[in-house]
C-alpha cells in the first residue's frame, strides 16, 4: 500500500513466479515492445501466460487451479465469461481449449484456411499462428437457450468464428461424464472462415492484432484492429434464428484506413457502455471513434502509451469530470528513472529503465494518478462482463536477471477517502485526519468514530496515550475516551464502544460503564440491562481476581485481557474451573452475585462434583448452607444434592480421620444442627482446620464471603425457604400440582438414605469421642451394636482392667443403644469360655 495517504490509489501483490531463461525467452527480453508475459481475467479465474506455460489461478489468486504446459510458446489466451474453458493459440495456428475444472482438453487442431493470396498461386491449406482470441458474451437464442461464440483471427488475414457454443451445458456433460451430450453439442457448433478483405483485396495485410466483440439488437459485431490499409475494420452478422440451419455470413460494415486514422492500431477495447471505441495506435496515441459511425472523436498523445484498459464507469476521484468521461489505466512506453519525458525510442543498455501507470479520465485528460512500473509491466486482458468490471487495475510486472525471469500479478485498487482517512489514524496523525476530514466533507464524528474503532481493533495510540497503568495516565486516557465519544451521535455505538474499550483500570473501565449507563438510560432503555450486567461482572471479576492475588493494592492486578474473557464467557464455565481448583472464595463470590443467571443456577448440582477430596470440608460446607442449598428451587437439584452429600459422605468415611468431615457434610440435610456445626463456638476439633475461614464465611459484616450488602441477616428467610424445600422433599409437597409420584418417591429415598448415613456417623463419631474407638464406616457397617459392644471389652489388654471398661465404655454404649447389656455380657463371656 502506498504510504502517501493522499493517494487514491494502493498497491497489493497478488502472486509471483518466476522461470529460468530459455533462447528464445532471453530473445524476448532484450524487446521491449513484445509481451513475455501476458493476463487475461475472467470472473473467477486469471490466466496467467510465459512462455509455453499457462498458470491458472482462482480470483483472489490464493490458490492456483491448474497448470498447463505446452510444448510452443503461447501466443494469446482467452477465457469463457463463466470461467469454465480457456483456450489459447501458439505461432503454429493450434488452438486448444482446455476445461479448467477437470483439466480435460476438449479441443486440439491447427486452424487452415485457403490461401488465395497472389495471382498464380494454387488454394493450400497452410496454417497460420493466432494473433487474436476472444469469447464473446453469453447470448439468448430463440429456441436453443444461451449459447456463446468464440473467435479467432490468423496472421493471413482470416477470421474464425466457432457460434452457437453452449459452453455452460458442456461443462456439466464434460464433469457428469456425458459424451452423448457433449458430442451433441459439438455437432451444433458452427464453423465460418471470412477472409478481411474489402473489393477482393486485403485490408489488414500487415497484420491483425486485436479485436473486440459485442452485441446490438439482433446483430453480432466484430471490431478488428491491425495495419496496412485499414487499421480498423467493422464487421457484422445477423443473428441465426435457429429456425434454419443456414448460418448467415459476416459481411465488413466500416472501415478506417491508415491514412486517416495516421497509424495502424495494436489494440481495441469496447467500452463499457458500448457508446465508443477506444484504440491505441502504434505509435502510441489513444483514439476515441464514436461506436456506431466509427468518427475519431478525441485523440490522447500527451505521453507514448504502450498498453491501456478500461475501468468501471464512475470511479473517477476527479471532481472535473464529465458524466461521459472514460476512465483508462494507461502503460507508457520506457522512459529513464531520471528523466520526466519519454525517450526517443534508442534506449541506452547501460541506464535504468521504467514504465509509468497512469490513470487518466478523458477527455479531460486529467492524471488521476502515476506511478513508475519496471519496463516489463502489462496490463491483464478482461474478459468479464461491464457490470462485472470494477475499479482495480491488474498488471503483471516482471523482471529478469542472472537467468532469471520474475513476474509479479499486482492489483491497484482505488481507495475511498475513508481509507486514507485511516491511514492518518493509524500513523496517529489525528489534527491532519481532521483537516482532511474538512476538506473532504467529512463529518468530524466520523473522524472520532474511526479513533474509536481503531482503539477497539487493538490499538490505544489513536486516542493519544499508551493507557499505560499509571494512575494519572489512566485518568487521562479515559478522559480522552469520553472526549471522543462524546461527539458520536451514535449511541448503541458508544454503549458498545465503553464496554468493549480496552481500559487496563478498573477505575477506569467502571467510569465507562457508569458513562454508557447514564446515556442509555435517556436515549437507549432498551440497553440497560445489558450495561448493567457488565457492571456486576466488573465488581465481580474485581473481586475474584483479587482473592486469587495475595497481594492487592487497588487496580495493580487488573488483568485486561482476562476481564474482556470474562466478560463474555460463560460463567458456568469459570465456576466449574474455580471448583476444580479448589477455590472456594471464588466460587463463593461467582455464585453469590450470579446465581440468578439461568445457565449458572441450572447446573450448580453438576458442578459441585468437580471439588476434589482434598478441599476443606469445613468451607465447602459453609458455602453449601449459606450459598447454595436456600437458594435451589428445582425439585431435580434437590434430589442431585442429596444424592451427591451422601456419596462425598460416604466416601470421607471411608478413612478414620475423616469421620467428623462426613458427619459435617450429611448435616447439611438437618437444619437442627446448622447452628451447632457452622456456630463459631460449637464446633468438632477436627473441623478446627478450618477454623479461621469459618470465622470470615459466617461473620456478617466482614470477610470475602460478606461481598454483597444481601448478607447474613438474611439467613432466617433462606434458612425458611430451606425448611419448605426440605419438606417438600421428604413427602410433604407445597407446590403439590407440580410434583408427581415417583419424584416424591425418588427424592424421598435418597433424603432417608442421607439421615440414614448421618445416623451411622453420629454413632461412629460417638464412638470415637467417648469410647476411643475409631472405625471407618465400611467396618461400623459391617458391625451390630452388641458386637461393637463386646468389642469394647475384648480389646482390653489385660484382665484387671476389664471392671474399667465395664462401667466406662461397655454399659454406657449398650445403655446409649438400648441393648439388653446383661444378656450381651453372659453371651460374651460363654463365647470366651468356649473359646
Amino acid at each position: 500500500m502506498s504510504e502517501n495517504a493522499l493517494d487514491p490509489y494502493r498497491l497489493e501483490t497478488l502472486a509471483s513466479a518466476e522461470r529460468p531463461f530459455d533462447d528464445a525467452a532471453e530473445e524476448l527480453v532484450r524487446e521491449y515492445d513484445v509481451r513475455w508475459c501476458d493476463v487475461t481475467l475472467s470472473a473467477d479465474i486469471i490466466a496467467i501466460t510465459a512462455g509455453n506455460l499457462v498458470y491458472i489461478l482462482s480470483s483472489d489468486c490464493r490458490s492456483q487451479v491448474a497448470t498447463i504446459r505446452h510444448d510452443t510458446r503461447v501466443l494469446t489466451t482467452a477465457l469463457s465469461c463463466d470461467s469454465s474453458f480457456v483456450a489459447f493459440g501458439d505461432d503454429a495456428g493450434m488452438l486448444f481449449i482446455v476445461h479448467i475444472e477437470t483439466r480435460k482438453p476438449v479441443f486440439s487442431q491447427a486452424i487452415k484456411a485457403p490461401d488465395s493470396r497472389g495471382p498464380g498461386k494454387s488454394k493450400t491449406q497452410i496454417p497460420f499462428a493466432i494473433s487474436a482470441l476472444r469469447f464473446s458474451s453469453p447470448t439468448p437464442a430463440a429456441g436453443v437457450g444461451v449459447r456463446e461464440e468464440l473467435v479467432l483471427t490468423t496472421t493471413n488475414d482470416t477470421m474464425v468464428r466457432f457460434s452457437g457454443i453452449q459452453l455452460s451445458l458442456l461443462s456439466k456433460a464434460i464433469v457428469d461424464g456425458n459424451m452423448e451430450l457433449g458430442a451433441r453439442i459439438k455437432d451444433e457448433i458452427r464453423v465460418e472462415f471470412v477472409t478481411l478483405v474489402a473489393s477482393k483485396r486485403s485490408i489488414h495485410q500487415s497484420g491483425v492484432n486485436g479485436l473486440s466483440l459485442f452485441h446490438s439488437h439482433d446483430r453480432s459485431h466484430i471490431v478488428v484492429a491491425g495495419d496496412g490499409d485499414a487499421c480498423m475494420s467493422c464487421w457484422e452478422r445477423a443473428e441465426n434464428s435457429g429456425a434454419s440451419e443456414a448460418l448467415p455470413s459476416t459481411s465488413l460494415v466500416d472501415i478506417v484506413t491508415a491514412d486517416c486514422a495516421g497509424s495502424g492500431y495494436i489494440k481495441i477495447l469496447l467500452s463499457l457502455d458500448h457508446r465508443y471505441i477506444v484504440a491505441l495506435s502504434e505509435h502510441g496515441a489513444l483514439d476515441v471513434y464514436e461506436c456506431s459511425t466509427l468518427t475519431l472523436v478525441f485523440r490522447y498523445s500527451e505521453v507514448e502509451i504502450d498498453d491501456f484498459s478500461l475501468l468501471a464507469p464512475g470511479s473517477s476521484n476527479s471532481k472535473s469530470s464529465p458524466q461521459t468521461s472514460i476512465l483508462v489505466a494507461l502503460i507508457t512506453k520506457p522512459v529513464l528513472l531520471s528523466d520526466d519525458d519519454a525517450s526517443d525510442g534508442e534506449y541506452p543498455a547501460d541506464e535504468s529503465l521504467c514504465r509509468r501507470l497512469l490513470v487518466v479520465s478523458l477527455p479531460t485528460a486529467e492524471v488521476i494518478y502515476s506511478m513508475d512500473v519496471s519496463e516489463w509491466s502489462w496490463l491483464a486482458h478482461d474478459a468479464r462482463s461491464s457490470q462485472d468490471i470494477a475499479d482495480s487495475i491488474l498488471f503483471v510486472e516482471g523482471t529478469a536477471r542472472d537467468g532469471v525471469q520474475c513476474f509479479f500479478l499486482r492489483s491497484l485498487n482505488e481507495t475511498v477517502p475513508l481509507e486514507r482517512l485511516t491511514h492518518f489514524l493509524r500513523a496517529g496523525r489525528y489534527p491532519e485526519a481532521e483537516t482532511f476530514a474538512e476538506n473532504c466533507n467529512i463529518p468530524l464524528s466520523l473522524v472520532y468514530r474511526k479513533r474509536i474503532e481503531e482503539v477497539l481493533n487493538g490499538d490505544p495510540l489513536c486516542i493519544g496515550t499508551g493507557g499505560g497503568q499509571a494512575d494519572n495516565e489512566q485518568h487521562v486516557y479515559v478522559d480522552k475516551a469520553l472526549d471522543l465519544l462524546g461527539h458520536i451521535d451514535d449511541v448503541d455505538f458508544v454503549v458498545e464502544s465503553c464496554i468493549r474499550m480496552p481500559c487496563p483500570s478498573y477505575a477506569g473501565t467502571h467510569r465507562l460503564l457508569e458513562y454508557s449507563r447514564s446515556l442509555a438510560a435517556e436515549s437507549a432503555p432498551a440497553s440497560v440491562p445489558r450495561i448493567l450486567n457488565t457492571i456486576q461482572r466488573l465488581g465481580t471479576w474485581s473481586m475474584v481476581s483479587n482473592q486469587r492475588n495475595t497481594v492487592c493494592q487497588g487496580d495493580d492486578f487488573f488483568d485486561l485481557d482476562a476481564w474482556h474473557a470474562f466478560r463474555t464467557a460463560d460463567l458456568a464455565s469459570y465456576l466449574r474451573s474455580y471448583i476444580a481448583q479448589g477455590d472456594i472464595l471464588g466460587v463463593s463470590a461467582l455464585w453469590r452475585r450470579h446465581h440468578e443467571d439461568g445457565r449458572l443456577s441450572g447446573g450448580i448440582s453438576s458442578a459441585v462434583q468437580g471439588f476434589s477430596m482434598d478441599i476443606d470440608t469445613h468451607s465447602l460446607a459453609c458455602w453449601l448452607r449459606t450459598e447454595v442449598l436456600p437458594m435451589l428451587g428445582a425439585r431435580q437439584q434437590w434430589h442431585e444434592i442429596a444424592v451427591w452429600i451422601e456419596q462425598r459422605a460416604r466416601a470421607l468415611a471411608s478413612k478414620r480421620n475423616r469421620i467428623a468431615d462426613a458427619l459435617l457434610l450429611a448435616n447439611l440435610l438437618d437444619i437442627g444442627t446448622w447452628s451447632a456445626d457452622f456456630g463459631t463456638s460449637s464446633r468438632s476439633d477436627s473441623a478446627s482446620v478450618g477454623s479461621s475461614l469459618n470465622d470470615r464465611v459466617c461473620s456478617p459484616v466482614c470477610g470475602p464471603f460478606a461481598i454483597t450488602p444481601q448478607n447474613f441477616i438474611e439467613n432466617s428467610i433462606y434458612t425458611a425457604k430451606w425448611t419448605v424445600e426440605l419438606a417438600r422433599v421428604s413427602g410433604v409437597s407445597v407446590f403439590s400440582a407440580q410434583a408427581d409420584s415417583s419424584t416424591l418417591a425418588s427424592s424421598d429415598a435418597a433424603l432417608q438414605s442421607c439421615l440414614f448415613l448421618r445416623k451411622q456417623l453420629l454413632d461412629l463419631v460417638y464412638l470415637r469421642d467417648k469410647h476411643t474407638m475409631v472405625l471407618t464406616l465400611e467396618e461400623f457397617e459391617q458391625l451390630s451394636y452388641s458386637a461393637i459392644a463386646t468389642e469394647l471389652l475384648d480389646r482390653v489388654g489385660a484382665p484387671e482392667l476389664l471392671d474399667e471398661a465395664y462401667f466406662a465404655h461397655f454399659v454406657p454404649y449398650s445403655e446409649h443403644h438400648q441393648i439388653d447389656f446383661a444378656q450381651t455380657l453372659r453371651e460374651y463371656c460363654i463365647e470366651m469360655m468356649d473359646a
